[in-house]
């Protein structure tokens, strides 16, 4: 007999079918009564039924999933069930035949080498078997397609093809999961333990044809079956067309074996009248109004501006309930929208408010160490020792190989460019610019522990293209075994035990087994076919595709937090729905794959059934919020994030939007402070505020600390001092050593922070072996360096050189300083790759224009240069000059500094006046007072300059004459900087800037009347001693702050620029502070300087 328990949610469906269960085991003892549920709900319902049971028990009571249900058939009819095969065992079999006959495949046969398609082909086959389907079925339905798609007809004939191929290989050795239930039920009869017995299905919101055909079986070998159908006598549209469509396939089979209707119609989980109730009555329906919503709270809807920030808000909820309320944890649910995204932002805030969640889900386990650890050994030998599979194979947490050394090895393989197999076959021994003994003695350690590892493989694949399966799955094993990954995959379950992670403690004892049971797959299967490393690693990320880990709840007092279709919730009297965006409840576009949404309407016209269109589903997400809506009982809260995590918008859910339109609440409440909860960092962040400003509130923070473990007298000194170091820890970094260097001081003015990383903790980026324009700087200083000190050695000057003799003293420039900044690497790129080729080009092309460019200025002028990288130690200061010119006239000598810079720097006097670039200042004053020291009596600045080192593109045209252009690219590469006002210095830069108005090497310009226009950079020497002044007594309060132990992150920000966009550092960093630089006005700020110091020297 047929039993249908049916009605809306919350009517007492199950506890109905519960005490059938109970009363029939109780009354006949000797009969078996079977709960049939979902397999994620057993151990829910294990715990009801015991805590119904008057005596506490279920002696014979079984509470079995559809195929733990089959397995028991198999074993009571005495029959041997088929070795079964999962997903993944699928798609080596389904590989392997398409393989074959790819030739006879019109439409699939160019696809299979794509990511992922193969398993495309599987999720078809397993949808025709779930649904009846057979291979000898296809061809007709392929004919009857293709007047409305001869595309899908084409495509469904060669899925027919493979699918027939598959059943022969599969023969009766193997068996799918799909077929299980069917060849359970040719077993019903046989099976002893259903004579007589009662079976329930409970849970279940439909069934597929291949589940309706294995119930119709047990019907004609049990004695009753009843099962649980969730419908409505509102009928709403097609919320309940699941529901109705179940009760409709059921009648048909009562129709042969009996039927009778139990019905359940009034809601006895919620009070009436509230707010959930109504909701449960009215969602969806057309014309809701009337519905009287009785704003008692049970229903919540909420936005808050991004997802951490909606799901604190949660956690924080749920702390008060506990807390305030006396509720368990287990009260409270948790339905997250995207569990892809929610998942670990959940499981992060829930640790920091110590709230004990249970995510439920199936874990992928691909970016486990162990199973990292197998696909980095295969992919060295598949991308012949690239970089990043050399080093994931080191970092996969399971080798023996120290972790200093493979940093050393990481940086000295980067530097030197390391790659391929013949490489990593010789000993490491070559030395680089900055590679020390340390490093070298490192990568050589670390590249024989890297060989020992793979030996398995390389001694199979050494000198063939080609081996077995099973033997390229013997040396993953033998690979595994020698680094004894069972061992310490054993060490990191015992950590994570100890660690309460019980989630992660479960996947790491049962990976290594699992794993190991996908090669034994491979073995039977396909173990004999010869692959090559290429096709190896697809097997191996085809097998790992399929491959979850599922775990169970570690206790019973948690918060469930799980998504909208595979969840069951059970007994929670608050659920939170977060993420309720729209696009993700209900998902949007429709079905992707192999057969499309249009292909499956066709299916449909056609009377093939085959799984629901994406409109179907969106339908079936309707009915699943409705049934999770409807499982709190005492309060529901909605809510969703107004930007993502990326800063794109998001807008409310139509699910929500609709509940709302239910309920006739016009908008939602931006969600706000739990009063009362608050995090640790939260309660030392309202402490540090509130000290010496509310005693009060400082006496309730400590408190709330102190609870928590928390020293009070400690929490003060960090509160006051969060953003320094202790005065020890300053010592230990700074206080050893005088700061002398002037960049140093530099990257402290820019951002504290910045310092403490690049200075305190040394860190620094990793030097790479392709080309970086900090390379192309270092070279071409070089360059201009040598070509500086030969011009010397040949007692020349950039005034007096001809340019044959410059073209030659240039060319030996290049190449000495080539050999000695690139250590050989020039003629290794441009050998290597188009690319390096091009950059060895380019520095050519902006040596020779640096060149000529000094050559043309120093022509225009009497300066002549004097210092070429030119080391100074001056105020504590040490540096090197890039370049000193001197001019002498009546009234004295003029001293310039030069700056070569690679970069597009321009004179900046805001920057030196807040210390973020004061290395010309502190160039110019040293060089000055080299020049004194050796007698000269009057020594005037001249001029402080960077020079762009650069081969610019200038506007021009065809008919454009050399000169034209040639004075053009001049222009733009003119001196950036400041010039003494003093007619004597002008001219000795430029002889002629008085008659042209215009000079073509300093920034100088005149109006017609002679005064200097608004271009003109013009100090008097007074303006620009005041600025030499006020640089050094900066250098002295930076290095103060510098030792007082000052890191906070607290970034300059000025002309809208931020010193954060070209940090280095701003991975590991959240911007902090920004500090507002004020606008000062000069020249007049550097006038202010010195009659301050006037006045304090008087």
């Amino acid at each position: 007999m047929l039993y249908v328990i049916e009605g809306p949610a919350g009517s007492g469906k199950t506890t109905r079918a519960y005490e059938l269960l109970l009363g029939g085991a109780r009354e006949h003892k000797d009969r078996n009564y079977i709960l049939v549920i979902p397999e994620q709900s057993s151990i829910t319902a294990q715990k009801d039924i015991i805590d119904m049971s008057p005596v506490k028990g279920i002696l014979n009571i079984d509470i079995l999933s559809f195929n733990r249900l089959a397995h028991r058939i198999f074993e009571s009819a005495g029959g041997e069930a088929a070795d079964l095969i999962d997903d993944s065992g699928k798609n080596l079999i389904i590989r392997h035949i398409a393989d074959d006959i790819k030739g006879e495949l019109s439409v699939l046969g160019g696809e299979l080498k794509k990511s992922g398609y193969v398993a495309e082909i599987r999720s078809v086959i397993s949808e025709f078997m779930q649904y009846g389907i057979d291979p000898e079925d296809i061809p007709g339905i392929a004919d009857r397609a293709a007047a409305g798609s001869p595309y899908l007809s084409r495509k469904l004939k060669d899925v027919g093809l493979i699918y027939s191929r598959f059943r022969e290989y599969m023969g009766e050795r193997f068996m799918t999961r799909e077929e299980l239930l069917i060849r359970a039920a040719k077993e019903v009869g046989g099976a002893d333990f259903l004579k007589d017995a009662t079976l329930i299905f409970d849970s279940f919101t439909g069934f597929t044809p291949v589940q309706y055909t294995f119930i119709e079986a047990l019907l004609s070998g049990c004695k009753d079956i009843y099962i649980c159908v969730t419908d409505s006598e509102n009928k709403r549209g097609s919320l309940f067309a699941l529901g109705e469509e179940t009760r409709e396939r059921l009648g048909r089979i009562g129709e042969h074996f009996g039927l009778e209707e139990i019905s359940l119609r009034e809601d006895l989980r919620h009070r009436a009248g509230s707010d959930i109730a109504l909701l449960g009555k009215h969602i969806f329906d057309l014309n809701p109004s009337g519905t009287n919503a009785s704003d008692d709270g049970s229903v919540v809807f909420a936005s808050s501006k991004e997802p951490y920030s909606e799901v604190r808000d949660v956690m924080r909820e749920i702390s008060h309930l506990v807390r305030d309320r006396g509720w368990h944890y287990r009260d409270c649910g948790i339905l997250m929208g995207d569990t892809e995204l929610y998942a670990d932002i959940v499981l992060s805030e829930a640790e920091i408010y110590h709230i004990p969640v249970y995510v439920d889900r199936t874990r992928h386990i691909s970016l486990n160490p162990f199973t990292e650890l197998i696909r980095a050994a295969i992919l060295v030998l598949k991308e012949n020792y690239s970089y990043t599979s050399v080093f994931h194979l080191l970092r996969s947490y399971l080798t023996d190989v120290e972790t200093d050394d493979i940093d050393l090895a990481e940086n000295y393989v980067l530097a030197l460019g390391i790659r391929g197999r013949s490489a990593y076959a010789k000993p490491f021994t070559k030395a680089y610019r900055g590679v020390s003994e340390e490093m070298i003695d490192a990568a050589e350690r670390v590249r024989q522990a890297l060989n020992d590892i793979l030996r398995p493989l390389t001694d199979l694949m050494s000198g063939r293209d080609c081996a077995t399966v099973s033997a390229l799955t013997g040396a993953v094993r033998q690979i595994c075994a020698d680094l004894k990954s069972d061992e310490k995959l054993e060490q990191y379950v015992n950590a994570f035990e100890g660690g309460a992670d019980p989630e992660r403690a479960m996947e790491y004892a049962q990976i290594h087994d699992i794993l190991f049971g996908q090669f034994d797959n491979m073995d039977s299967l396909i173990g004999g076919q010869e692959v090559s490393i290429q096709e190896f690693s697809e097997l191996y990320e085809d097998a790992l595709s399929e491959i979850r880990v599922g775990v169970i709840p570690p206790k019973s007092d948690v918060v469930m937090a799980g998504d909208l279709t595979r969840s069951r919730f059970s007994h929670i009297r608050a659920l939170f729905f977060i993420g309720m965006v729209e696009g993700v409840i209900p998902a949007s576009g429709s079905r992707g794959g192999l057969i499309s949404d249009s292909d499956r309407q066709i299916l449909e016209a056609l009377g093939t059934e085959v799984a629901p269109t994406a409109a179907r589903n969106a339908e079936r997400e309707k009915f699943y919020f409705y049934m999770n809506l409807m499982k709190p009982a005492e309060q529901v809260r909605f809510s969703y994030p107004e930007q993502d995590l990326d800063g794109a918008v998001c807008r409310e859910s139509y699910f929500m939007k609709e509940a709302r339109r239910c309920l006739d609440i016009k908008g939602c409440r931006r969600s706000g402070r739990t009063e009362g909860i608050y995090t640790k960092g939260e309660l030392k962040a309202l402490l540090a505020a509130s000290i010496n400003a509310d005693m009060d509130r400082v006496a309730l923070y400590m408190k709330a600390l102190k609870a928590v473990g928390e020293s009070a007298e400690d929490l003060i000194s960090k509160a006051e001092d969060e953003e320094r170091l202790s005065p020890e820890a300053a010592q230990i970094l700074f206080g050893s050593r005088f700061i002398e260097s002037p960049t140093e001081l530099e990257r402290f003015a820019a951002c504290p922070y910045e310092h403490f990383l690049g200075y305190g903790l040394r860190l620094q980026e990793r030097k790479d072996f392709d080309l970086q324009m900090s390379d192309i700087g270092s070279l071409l200083h070089k360059v201009l360096e040598l070509y500086s000190r030969r011009l010397e050695e040949k007692r020349l000057t950039f005034r007096s050189v001809d340019d044959v003799t410059s073209k030659a003293i240039l060319d030996s420039a290049m190449k000495d300083a080539g050999d000695d900044v690139m250590m050989g690497r020039i003629s290794l790129l441009s050998a290597d790759s188009a690319r390096g080729a091009h950059m060895i080009e380019r520095l050519g092309r902006y040596a020779s224009r640096s060149v000529d460019t000094l050559r043309f200025q120093a022509g225009k002028g009497s300066f002549d240069g004097i210092y070429f990288e030119k080391k100074f130690n001056d105020f504590g200061l040490k540096g090197t000059i890039d370049r000193c010119d001197e001019a002498r006239t009546p009234s004295g000598i003029f001293i310039d500094v030069i700056d070569y810079k690679t970069g597009n720097r321009d004179f900046n006097p805001d920057r030196i006046y807040h210390g973020l670039d004061i290395q010309l200042p502190v160039y110019l004053n040293a060089a000055m007072k080299m020049r004194e020291a050796l007698g000269e009596e009057t020594v005037k600045p001249a001029g402080l300059f960077y020079y762009h080192v650069d081969d610019p593109i200038v506007e021009g045209s065809r008919a454009s004459a050399d000169d034209e252009l040639d004075q053009a690219v001049r222009r733009e590469l003119r001196l950036r900087g400041v010039v003494n006002a003093d007619e004597e210095a002008i001219r000795a830069f430029d002889r002629d800037v008085m008659e042209t108005r215009r000079s073509a090497v300093v920034p100088v310009s005149f109006k017609s009347n002679g005064e200097p226009d608004s271009y003109a950079k013009l100090y008097t020497e007074e303006e620009m001693r005041g600025m030499l002044g006020h640089t050094i007594r900066l250098t002295d309060e930076l290095r103060g702050r510098i030792k007082s132990g000052e890191v906070a992150k607290s970034p300059y920000m000025m002309d809208k620029r931020a010193e954060c966009e070209y940090c280095a550092y701003k991975e590991i960093c959240d911007g902090g502070h920004k500090r507002n630089l004020k606008k000062q006005v000069f020249p007049e700020a550097w006038k202010t300087w010195n009659s301050q110091k006037n006045s304090k020297d008087s």
